[in-house]
């Protein structure tokens, strides 16, 4: 949408965007959301960069700062990406 492209190009960030190394095409995002997504502003900002990867089709998981976050949980994560993506690339 217009809404969209304004935000890409204007305030739209990710806190990480994993790349695939042969080809440099986005793969995962995660963003971390911390207790200033409790706004309402900011609950529309992330609705709308979720739409986007959604429409890129880039995976993406959020995580909370007020949550537990493990490693372990992060990288069953990539691993599951890596998994579905190489999986695809066999097909």
């Amino acid at each position: 949408t217009e809404e969209e492209r304004r935000f890409m190009k204007n305030s739209s960030r990710l806190d990480f965007l994993i790349f695939d190394n042969i080809d440099k095409s986005p793969v995962f995002a995660i963003e971390i959301d911390g207790s200033i997504h409790e706004s309402e502003a900011q609950k529309k900002r992330d609705c709308l960069k979720d739409s986007i990867l959604k429409k890129l089709k880039i995976k993406h998981k959020r995580y909370r700062t007020d949550k537990e976050v493990s490693k372990d949980m992060i990288i069953n994560e990539l691993t599951t990406v890596y998994n579905e993506r190489n999986d695809y690339k066999q097909s």
